[in-house]
């Protein structure tokens, strides 16, 4: 990444059992009940908040960060809490605060501070996805040592945007557009960097072959890019990441899950191979 002019963003942890993430700690340290991967979203957020109050859970994710900020780079010989590769750690992706309240912001409060004491050098965010699932948004990201300000926007995952049905669209960029100017509230209270970290669209007619058109993904990404760019201007925006470079790759299964010895592409092997990608000849990155 030095090398291409590149810095990383680490999520320390994940509040979905893709990779393991905190239904895995939860798993390991606080309960007997296996993780419900087939019980549906409730069962599984109820499963996954376990964590925030597990002290054996939390414990052993302090001593992981700890473990990764002292690992040195074999190639560079610098520690991680020094290698200015590293932009920032971000505490989790997507930790939803459920209906925890004071118990999840002690518990942030308490993670961040601990960062900064061994690692004062680089930035820290929650990663939380905004507004739409925490209720204490601005208190949370105002704490001491969150750096900047995160926000998540999916129009197909979050049912504004049905891409079988072309109808849905101008709508659900006036409900993105109202849901960033809910940020932009914040970001006038708070004062702090903000970033849209992930969005995307699907191809049109929700396709999965990289064959298909993209019109309504690239109108999409032209609207959320003038959003973020106008803010920008206006220094109350510092960018915005996408969802997600799959560059020369392409869907070995087109809306299947990844097997193993299948290309790698943007979209992460749980998900249907070809939802999210943005490949090199696609025109929404133009």
């Amino acid at each position: 990444m030095k090398k291409r002019g590149m810095v990383a963003i680490v999520p320390l942890n994940d509040f979905w059992q893709w990779s393991g993430g905190f239904p895995q700690y939860v798993r390991w340290f606080c309960t007997d009940k296996p993780i419900p991967y087939e019980s549906g979203w409730g069962d599984l957020i109820k499963y996954s908040s376990m964590f925030y109050t597990c002290r054996k859970a939390t414990d052993h994710y302090n001593e992981y960060f700890v473990r990764l900020a002292n690992r040195k780079n074999k190639f560079t010989g610098l520690l991680y809490k020094n290698d200015p590769t590293i932009m920032a750690w971000q505490i989790a992706n997507e930790p939803w605060p459920t209906d925890l309240g004071e118990k999840y912001t002690t518990w942030l409060a308490d993670t961040v501070t601990r960062i900064k004491i061994l690692d004062p050098r680089h930035l820290v965010s929650v990663g939380i996805e905004g507004v739409q699932h925490d209720r204490n948004y601005q208190r949370n990201v105002m704490l001491k040592g969150v750096d900047y300000m995160t926000c998540h926007m999916w129009a197909q995952n979050w049912n504004w945007y049905n891409p079988k049905d072309p109808s849905t669209f101008e709508n659900a960029k006036k409900v993105a557009e109202s849901y960033l100017n809910e940020h932009i509230q914040v970001i006038n209270q708070v004062e702090k960097p903000f970033v849209l970290e992930e969005f995307g669209l699907a191809r049109d007619n929700g396709e999965y072959e990289a064959s298909a058109t993209t019109q309504y993904k690239d109108d999409y990404y032209e609207f959320a890019f003038k959003i973020i760019y106008d803010l920008a201007k206006d220094k109350k925006a510092s960018g915005a990441n996408f969802w997600a470079w799959g560059r020369y790759g392409r869907p070995v299964h087109p809306g299947g899950n990844w097997i193993k010895g299948d290309t790698w592409i943007g979209d992460p092997p749980h998900e249907p191979q070809g939802w999210y990608s943005v490949y090199d000849n696609d025109t929404t990155v133009e």
